[in-house]
């Protein structure tokens, strides 16, 4: 079970559908998510207010009958999808709103508090990776709350989550979301290290057993770091398992994602500095476009905050 502190995040789902069988799968997790942690779920479905603003010019007065068989057509969408899902006990809110499509979605995640947003995957055609990766990219932009990337259909509630530690002001942030979203998930606190200006002192020929003794220093740094940060989130011993690899860090992510049997990565927008913000606000698009699992892309408000 969640504790007060760790549950405070889900109080409110927001889940937003356009009605895909992808989106369906983003219904099913928000359901589940909503039902273990006894939060609650609304669901957003956004008619396109520019289409509708086209359709109205094109046609005068005979539009009304064609709006109101897309808002009928886009009701009964999420009704179908309601029904498909485990409602695990959980009665949503529908929301049908109007408008241009982010920016709706963020004033609705305002207006509700939600504690989360969830989202499905960016589609398997290249138009649909086009429309929805930019979806998703703009939201990554614009929110300041957790966004949940759904991309397989759910069997379970999460089993093993990876998350990926730099140090960074995400680092706390993305570990208690990882414990409020999975509670009773394994999991693994992944750092990768390298050795400062590594490069640069092997291409000036810098003894390679002196260089493995600094790599030796830098892992047992951060081992030390790790544990820290569970201790400060709240993490029990038993609840989690590092992994320190030597390397970059966007390689030993994919690495993990591709061989280490986890269905959720859990990762922060930004790294410490400026340029790292850039590196890793890259680096979290290419993994909520391209990871084969759940991506869960953090706020720096700490969940019971």
């Amino acid at each position: 079970m969640m504790t007060a502190s760790t549950g405070a995040a889900l109080q409110r789902i927001m889940a937003a559908t356009d009605l895909s069988p992808l989106a369906g799968h983003a219904v099913d997790r928000a359901f589940q998510l909503a039902g273990a942690g006894g939060a609650a779920l609304t669901l957003v479905h956004v008619l396109n207010g520019k289409v509708l603003d086209q359709l109205r010019s094109l046609l005068g007065l005979a539009s009304a009958p064609v709006e109101q068989r897309l808002r009928d057509a886009a009701e009964a969408g999420i009704r179908a999808q309601i029904a498909a899902a485990d409602g695990h006990g959980v009665t949503p809110d529908v929301r049908l709103l109007t408008g241009e499509i982010i920016a709706t979605l963020l004033q609705e995640a305002d207006r509700i508090e939600a504690g989360l947003l969830v989202l499905g995957a960016v589609g398997e055609s290249l138009a649909r990776r086009f429309v929805l990766g930019a979806t998703v990219e703009r939201l990554l932009q614009k929110t300041t709350r957790p966004l949940l990337v759904v991309r397989r259909p759910v069997e379970a509630p999460y089993r093993k989550v990876l998350v990926p530690v730099d140090f960074s002001p995400w680092s706390l942030p993305s570990l208690r979301m990882a414990m409020a979203v999975a509670p009773d998930a394994r999991l693994v606190l992944l750092h990768a290290y390298e050795v400062p200006f590594e490069s640069q002192l092997n291409f000036a020929g810098l003894d390679e057993g002196i260089m493995q003794t600094y790599r030796t220093e830098a892992r047992l740094r951060a081992e030390v770091q790790l544990r820290e940060l569970a201790a400060e989130a709240g993490l029990p011993a038993g609840r989690y398992e590092l992994s320190l690899k030597h390397g970059p860090a966007v390689s030993m992510i994919e690495h993990g994602m591709a061989h280490d049997g986890h269905d959720l990565v859990v990762v922060g927008k930004h790294g410490r500095g400026w340029v790292e913000e850039m590196l890793m606000g890259s680096a979290t698009q290419h993994l909520v476009q391209e990871a084969r699992i759940d991506v869960l892309v953090t706020s720096m408000a700490a969940p019971g905050r």
